[in-house]
């Protein structure tokens, strides 16, 4: 196709006339005339510039040309017509002057209506013949065109037959249903795997490909077929296209976690280019926006192509975004260079946009593809794994509970053997003489039972930290009994009367308030985090228990408040290596006093359960640990407070 395009001027027909024709050499310009400058005025104006085929940039009024239509006299029978080579000047007019006699004016442009005479074009096209046929005179007729766009304006106009616009028609067609049909297998591939993936990252993907669909359509004058006005759209589309490559190529590259100040920056910017691109587009003044949307979608690309180099060693995505770089930036460039005049006009700056944008959204496609497919495989090796680590947990809670199950038996059989012989220690030493051996023997029973006791609790913690999860969340339990059944624990293990309990909830309270799911591993969390403040304390240091309910910030469904169990010691405190609980990890001041460090992280778990929490706070002296679950109302009061 380019060949034959290029090729195009040499054709001519069978009488030796050209099929086209360049703008007579003696053609002029005037560049940025006054927009008050009209038809009468130009007749006495001096046009000093030569004509040449050239884009001119973003010019802040219009271009008039001035060219007299000399053609040979034996060619003067074919079907003439003045061809302009650019589809979306805003405003064009063509007046047609017989010396001092004005002939014919058209007015064309996407921004006008459709011509009553001309119908829908895609490239303006006005046909000459009549006006050269009636010419009778010996001098040629003149033609003085203007030119007026908020886009780059173009000086491209070439006189043609009909037999040269039908075959430069051809190619125009077959790359214009080339570039449809692969810009709609494209969106309707995206289309799909969006819907059967929900990926962000296809979406960013679908927006930039629709916005450069439309740039497309109104660069081949396709839009002009249509009654839209496209310059507005197409100032959006384009701040589009910029800010949605810069989403899409976060998504897949990770730029706000690597490079977090630099992409922010572009957002930014980019965001605010396309809020004035919207803005330009209302009140339609678009040549600052197309501007600066132009410089800062080159900026942008440049900038993702250095964060791109950057991670080419370790990020797959990355090699393949250099790839779709080289094609973009040299299409961008040349593009951008031909539509500010530093490039001329010819088939290859037309349409390499066009091409080499096809290929940049074919890559990216399927780079979006590759980093899903990655991500995927990622998805898949990780959840084998997680499978792989939950066999193995299931295996060991298994052994844990059997262990556990196991032991307790013989534990239980000891318990009850050293209860026994204390016994029989009583009967047999009664004399005073075996005071002494009966004392001592009580104490050594005494030990190895307080050994018994912790052995049996280690075990009980071990088991009740494998219960199921189902106890957390099925059925519901007062806070009424839940503080008659703290207040029977309590009793049951101070032996030695260094508990203070105080409970700080209303009794009318109790009754309406419940917790989600069953209360005996919250009263174990209690006992764990009250036995530990009793252990680390001294020994006729008082314990202090408390009970209250404390509103919640962050309200829960029905949540509006939570029962909060304090445990206030007065001992060793926590010290500054210990922040959180974690199993087996103790602060470094617990000095030779045993233990396993498990308790609070046991009694973490068992809140977390309740959707609660576990909080240390480190005191002048001692410590307080709070055990905080969300409370809720009760559905019959729920219900009685609906009817009332």
């Amino acid at each position: 196709m380019i060949f034959f395009a290029f090729t195009l001027n040499g054709v001519e027909a069978q009488d030796h006339c050209p099929i086209t024709l360049a703008l007579d050499p003696s053609s002029r310009m005037l560049i940025d005339a006054p927009s008050d400058l009209d038809f009468p005025d130009i007749l006495t104006t001096n046009f000093t510039v030569p004509y040449k085929n050239q884009s001119l940039g973003l010019i802040k009024e219009a271009i008039w040309i001035k060219t007299p239509l000399n053609l040979d006299r034996d060619c003067e029978s074919l079907q003439w017509s003045l061809v302009f080579g650019t589809a979306f000047h805003d405003f064009i007019d063509l007046y047609i002057v017989d010396g001092d006699q004005l002939l014919a004016h058209y007015a064309l442009g996407d921004r006008r209506a459709t011509h009553p005479i001309l119908g829908p074009q895609r490239k303006p096209t006005i046909p000459l013949a009549a006006y050269i046929n009636q010419d009778t005179s010996n001098k040629p007729l003149t033609l003085y065109i203007r030119i007026a766009s908020q886009n780059a304006l173009i000086a491209d106009l070439s006189l043609m037959t009909d037999q040269a616009i039908s075959d430069d028609e051809q190619p125009i067609l077959i790359l214009s249903a080339f570039i449809a049909a692969t810009l709609f297998l494209l969106g309707v591939l995206s289309l799909i795997l969006l819907g059967m993936t929900l990926k962000i990252a296809l979406t960013y993907y679908f927006i930039m490909l629709v916005s450069y669909s439309f740039v497309l359509a109104a660069v081949y004058g396709w839009l002009n077929l249509t009654p839209i006005n496209s310059d507005p759209w197409l100032t959006i589309a384009q701040a589009t296209i910029a800010l949605s490559f810069l989403l899409l190529s976060n998504t897949v590259l990770k730029l706000d976690n690597l490079f977090t100040k630099t992409y922010r920056s572009l957002l930014i910017l980019n965001s605010l280019n396309f809020v004035f691109a919207c803005y330009s587009a209302f009140i339609d003044e678009l040549q600052l926006a197309i501007l600066f949307s132009h410089l800062l979608g080159s900026f942008t690309i440049f900038m993702i192509m250095l964060l791109s180099i950057r991670l080419f060693k370790t990020n797959t995505i990355a090699r393949l975004y250099m790839l779709i770089f080289g094609f973009m930036a040299l299409s961008l460039i040349l593009r951008t260079a031909f539509l500010h005049g530093l490039l001329p006009g010819n088939f290859i700056t037309n349409h390499l946009f066009a091409l080499v944008g096809i290929i940049q959204l074919t890559l990216l496609f399927f780079t979006t593809l590759s980093y899903y497919f990655l991500e995927f495989k990622q998805l898949v090796t990780q959840k084998q794994q997680l499978i792989f680590e939950q066999e193995q947990i299931t295996q060991r809670k298994l052994f844990l509970r059997l262990l556990a199950h196991e032991l307790m038996t013989p534990l239980a059989i000891s318990d009850a053997a050293a209860r026994n012989l204390i016994d029989d220690i009583e009967l047999e030493c009664k004399s005073e003489s075996n005071q002494k051996l009966r004392n001592q023997l009580l104490n050594d029973i005494t030990i190895q039972r307080r050994a018994l006791k912790r052995m049996q609790e280690l075990v009980q913690q071990c088991l009740v930290s494998q219960q199921d999860i189902n106890r957390f969340s099925d059925g519901e339990t007062s806070l009424k009994l839940i503080l008659t059944s703290v207040e029977h624990e309590v009793k049951a293990m101070d032996i030695d009367n260094r508990v203070i309990l105080n409970t700080a909830v209303p009794l009318a309270k109790q009754p309406q308030l419940i917790i989600k799911g069953d209360h005996q591993p919250l009263l174990f969390a209690m006992k764990l985090i009250l036995n530990n403040a009793l252990k680390y304390s001294p020994e006729q240091q008082k314990v202090e228990l408390a009970i209250t309910l404390e509103p919640l910030t962050l309200l829960a469904e029905k949540a509006s408040q939570q029962l909060i169990i304090e445990a206030r010691d007065y001992g060793i405190g926590f010290d500054h290596s210990y922040d959180t609980p974690k199993p087996f990890k103790r602060g470094n001041n617990t000095g030779n006093t045993s233990g396993l460090g498990i308790g609070l992280h046991i009694a973490q778990d068992i809140v977390s359960g309740y959707h609660g929490q576990l909080i240390i706070e480190r005191m002048d002296q001692g410590s307080r640990v709070r055990l905080m679950v969300p409370v809720y109302l009760s559905n019959d009061f729920t219900t009685e407070a609906e009817t009332e």
